[in-house]
Order: C-alpha cells, then structure tokens, then sequence
C-alpha cells in the first residue's frame, strides 16, 4: 500500500518535508491503515509531529475529515495536513 502525505504551511517548513510517500507492507488485501495509525508512523518519522498536528486539519483525497481514527485508508490515498490560515 502507497500513501502520500502532503505538509502545508508552516507545518511544511517546522518539518523541512512537503510531502512524504509511505509504503505500508500488507499482509492481506482485506488488511487497511487507519488515519490514527498513520499519524503513530509519521510521530516516528518527525518528532516534531505529535505537538503539531492539533490545530491542522485533514483531507483525505481532498475531502475533509474529522473522526481520525475512524478513516480507513486505501492504496493511492493522499493524506493532507492544513494548517490553520491567518492574514488580513
């Protein structure tokens, strides 16, 4: 399984990393990566993560979602982490 994990704004430069590709190793086709469980993966990668990521918002194939652990993610799947937008 392949998804790809796109960082935008500040989360992008506290990262150094627009965007990260993971590879999850399947051991059936029935077996899937929740959103919660790809969030534990990228605490692993940046440390930094975890401290971040309350105040983001996420799209999954450019839709909005809000119950992490409850997304189900599917090979090709594009996770995208917003953050809050300011200006005037």
């Amino acid at each position: 399984m392949q998804i790809q994990v796109l960082f935008f704004g500040g989360l992008r430069e506290t990262l150094g990393s627009a965007a990260v590709d993971l590879h999850v190793d399947q051991e059936s086709d029935e077996q899937t990566l929740t959103l919660a469980e790809l969030e534990r993966r990228l605490d692993e990668l940046y440390p930094r993560f975890g401290s971040l990521r309350a105040s983001v918002r996420i799209a999954v194939n450019e839709t909005f979602v809000e119950a992490v652990a409850d997304v189900r993610l599917h090979d090709g799947d594009v996770v995208a982490y917003i953050p809050p937008v300011t200006g005037g």
